[in-house]
């Protein structure tokens, strides 16, 4: 300070030679400046500062001493009665030319020089105003552009691409403030991808638009009104920043499908509004933030195809309203939080591939609205629980590739549209529970590679709906079901490795959709039935080791589509006599099972 009202202050850009905790710097050099009291108020030297004391040294070059209460003068209402020349230092000539340029520095020193701190800019902003300024609005009037900020920031963030020419961004340019367009709307709403209620954009929607860069300069603050934004399926990486918690009115939200990296910004829990969220299929890391159960709105959340790891934060069960939920191919840890079971209302459930371990929680059968339960590819121990079948609306349920013991619950017979159900490489015992004969709408059923014993289920594919049957490499005994003999839907069977016996010249019947059948390595005996020559469609048939005698019926010959014939290791004898258009044909060497 020379004087009372002298400051000593420094240039425009050194806020940031100043410690954290210091309000001054008395070892740098400064020029003759101007800081007036209410900087002190600020607490601590920030960017806003810097800009702040820019606006003011600007004023005092125009005007040539300290501009005192200039500031103010020129904010109140009669600034507008006060001549250019009045602003100028009185020493120098009055230019003749260039009064725009003036009168545009003379704008953006005033509009950063506000009185009170809590109003102080950051220089994003600055630019922000002097692009919507330049090309938009007016140099005099900066309230004017409050609606073109937005062209102005969405033009910024699009200069920041590493693709500029993309072909369907061609629109998105700023145009000269005397330009008008046909529709009378601002800029911005007619630009590609955007939508806008009363002026202000609404939903921006840029997916599969071949856009190249990152999330850095978007305008979070400058779209209050945005409700809908999805940039999914372009190249967009780096970090999503936690501004997005500033997009307070967004209900949804998709961001997948691109190449965003590191944490989820716990950030995005503030959006409370939100229906959606889909992050899938992006490059994201470190755990689930616990703030997405404040999203108490949303029904839709996907973070499938990630690298998220940690446990499930057991406040996912807090949002209520939830129907879809995806979280397959991470690298979890831990167990399926119970809380999970308190979303009633969810509809699908995919936990896939993501190396949780434990049991499958009790809970789980509470969820009577689930139609799709995906929980293979993990390291689930334990037995299935038996409230699982309590799921009322099931339809499709995988389990397989897991590590779970004990048996199959009978309450599985109550699962009534049950289509497709995937149990296979576990360690199941015991027997098949009959009460699966009731699953009337069953397409698929997969059992293999566990440790089965006993018969098969004797009313299999009761509506004749059953497709695609997996049974092989287990313990199983006993005969093939007869029912099966007519389930013409039959498209793919695999009873091989097990112990099954029978007469298979009296078991199987007449399958016109049947491609892939393989009743190897059993105890089947008698000879081959001159009907699977009206299999017409089997690319595949594959019966050896078993005990099979006679010949090859000369009907096999109309099996036009059949490439894989394996009779190997059985007791056939005579002649073939009819043509195969085969790719492999073994009719006694053995088979390796590669299928």
């Amino acid at each position: 300070m020379i004087n009372q009202n002298t400051w000593l202050g420094s240039d425009f850009g050194t806020a940031k030679f100043l410690q954290k905790d210091s309000s001054n710097w008395t070892p740098l050099a400064g020029t003759l400046g101007y800081i007036a009291p209410e900087f002190a108020y600020t607490i601590r030297v920030t960017e806003k500062c810097d800009v702040y004391i820019f606006g003011v040294l600007t004023l005092k070059i125009i005007k040539g001493k300290h501009p005192g209460e200039l500031v103010g003068h020129l904010m109140s209402s009669t600034a507008g009665d006060r001549e250019l020349k009045d602003l100028l230092d009185q020493r120098l000539s009055h230019p003749s030319q260039e009064i725009e340029k003036i009168l545009m520095v003379r704008s953006i020193a005033t509009f950063v020089s506000f009185r009170r701190p809590a109003e102080w800019k950051t220089q994003k902003s600055i630019l922000v105003w002097f692009l919507c300024n330049f090309f938009i609005g007016n140099y005099e009037n900066g309230g004017a552009c409050a609606s073109s900020d937005e062209a102005a920031a969405l033009f910024h963030w699009k200069t920041s691409f590493q693709t500029q020419n993309t072909s369907l961004l061609t629109s998105w340019n700023l145009q000269p403030m005397n330009h008008k367009n046909a529709s009378g709307l601002p800029q911005q709403c007619t630009w590609f991808g955007i939508t806008c209620i009363n002026g202000s954009t609404n939903r921006l929607n840029l997916t599969n638009a071949s856009v190249k860069g990152t999330l850095y300069n978007f305008p979070f603050s400058s779209l209050p009104n945005l409700e809908y934004l999805d940039l999914s399926c372009n190249e967009l990486f780096g970090t999503m920043p936690p501004q997005l918690g500033n997009l307070s009115k967004l209900i949804y939200l998709n961001l997948s499908a691109n190449q965003f990296s590191q944490e989820i910004p716990p950030e995005i829990g503030h959006l409370t509004n939100l229906l959606v969220l889909h992050l899938r299929e992006n490059q994201l890391n470190g755990s689930i933030p616990a703030s997405l159960g404040n999203l108490k709105n949303l029904s839709y959340l996907s973070l499938y195809n990630n690298s998220l790891s940690g446990v499930i934060p057991p406040e996912i069960g807090n949002i209520s309203k939830l129907l879809y939920l995806r979280m397959s191919i991470n690298n979890l840890s831990g167990p399926i939080p119970p809380e999970i079971g308190k979303l009633a209302s969810l509809q699908s459930l995919g936990l896939s591939k993501t190396n949780l371990t434990g049991s499958i929680p009790k809970a789980l059968g509470n969820l009577t609205n689930l139609t799709i339960l995906y929980l293979f590819g993990n390291k689930l121990s334990g037995s299935i629980p038996r409230e699982l079948g309590n799921l009322k609306s099931i339809m499709t349920m995988e389990l397989q590739k897991n590590q779970l013991t004990g048996s199959i619950p009978t309450s599985f017979g109550n699962l009534s549209k049950l289509k497709t159900l995937f149990l296979n490489h576990n360690r199941l015992t015991g027997s098949i529970p009959q009460e699966l004969g009731k699953l009337t709408k069953l397409v698929v059923m997969a059992m293999d590679h566990n440790q089965f014993s006993g018969h098969l289920p004797q009313n299999l594919c009761p509506n004749g709906t059953l497709a695609y049957f997996a049974v092989h490499n287990n313990l199983l005994t006993g005969q093939i079901p007869r029912n099966l003999k007519n389930c013409s839907s039959l498209v793919r069977a695999r009873f091989s490795g097990n112990q099954l016996t029978g007469n298979l010249s009296e078991m199987f019947g007449i399958y016109p959709h049947l491609h892939f059948m393989d009743l190897s390595n059993n105890s089947f005996y008698g000879e081959l039935a001159s009907s699977w020559g009206r299999c017409t469609n089997l690319t595949t048939l594959l019966i050896a080791k078993n005990k099979i005698t006679g010949s090859i019926p000369p009907e096999f010959g109309n099996l036009t589509l059949l490439h894989v014939l394996d009779l190997s290791s059985n007791n056939l004898s005579g002649i073939v006599s009819i043509e195969f258009q085969l790719q492999q044909f073994k009719p006694k060497d053995s088979y390796p099972d590669r299928i």
